[in-house]
């Protein structure tokens, strides 16, 4: 699971803690905000900004929607 962290003041710095507790960063941001924003999508959200980034549906056996 991606968390954030804020390592010093005004930067936040998106990655996750290895079972062994080793820290792995992903990215840096300049708000909380972003960092949140990256988090989110790493988990598997989706961005209201970027629609691409919405899991699709696809066609069950049925025809019905699956996700």
């Amino acid at each position: 699971m991606y968390v954030y962290i804020e390592p010093e003041k005004g930067l936040f710095t998106v990655g996750f803690y290895s079972p062994n507790g080793k820290w792995h960063p992903d990215s840096d941001h300049d708000s909380a905000e972003g960092a949140a924003e990256r988090v989110h999508y790493l988990n598997g959200g989706h961005s209201e900004e970027n629609p691409s980034c919405r899991p699709r549906l696809k066609k069950g056996r049925d025809g019905g929607q699956e996700t």
